[in-house]
């Protein structure tokens, strides 16, 4: 009987210790006048939060958006480097979009002086 006391004690003040806020208050008090700052560190902490994944989030869109910017030339400039400058290069992609165009000869890699 002893022990369960003991038991639900300690998970009683276990859980206390996991309710209590991070909280901090510090209180300035200069002759007549006290002035407190109060600082919530569970606020803080979950505005961090939040600002890393807007971060991971910007991050990996750029990083998606450049790969596919290098996948759109390497798939033009492979046409125009099998078929010519002048010929036409289309690109079905995934979703069924399709762009069409004209291989320039830069594309088609004939050097220019």
């Amino acid at each position: 009987m002893k022990s369960i006391k003991i038991a639900i004690l300690c998970l009683g003040l276990l859980a206390a210790t996991q309710a209590v806020a991070q909280v901090s208050t510090n209180c300035t008090t200069i002759g007549n006048t006290t002035h407190c700052d109060t600082v919530d560190y569970d606020a803080q902490r979950q505005q961090a939060y939040e600002n890393g994944q807007r971060t991971g989030a910007a991050v990996g869109g750029l990083i998606s958006s450049l790969v596919q910017r290098h996948q759109y030339h390497s798939l033009v400039n492979q046409q125009c480097h099998q078929n010519g400058a002048g010929s036409q290069w289309t690109i079905i992609w995934n979703n069924g979009r399709e762009d069409h165009g004209y291989c320039t000869a830069k594309q088609a890699g004939v050097k220019t002086k």
